[in-house]
């Protein structure tokens, strides 16, 4: 969990870090799942709109740097 996880670093060992990582949710997957398609380990679109549409939900490889207040939200 996030709670965990926070604790966790707090130990401040080292050579453990934290990365964040982005995955797509189906909501009613079962019910949806011949629409959406679906996604092969890569994460990939295999078929469906996951297929159509896998360069625009992909997004592009690389390294943000953002600034977030103590809220949470995005600092321009």
């Amino acid at each position: 969990s996030p709670i965990e996880a926070s604790e966790v670093m707090a130990l401040g060992i080292t050579g453990v870090h934290q990365i964040k990582e982005y995955k797509r949710f189906y909501p009613s997957s079962e019910l949806t799942a011949q629409l959406i398609g679906l996604v092969n380990i890569d994460g990939r679109g295999q078929e469906g709109t996951e297929l159509g549409f896998n360069d625009w939900l992909s997004g592009k490889d690389g390294v943000r740097e953002v600034a977030i207040n103590p809220r949470g939200s995005l600092v321009n």
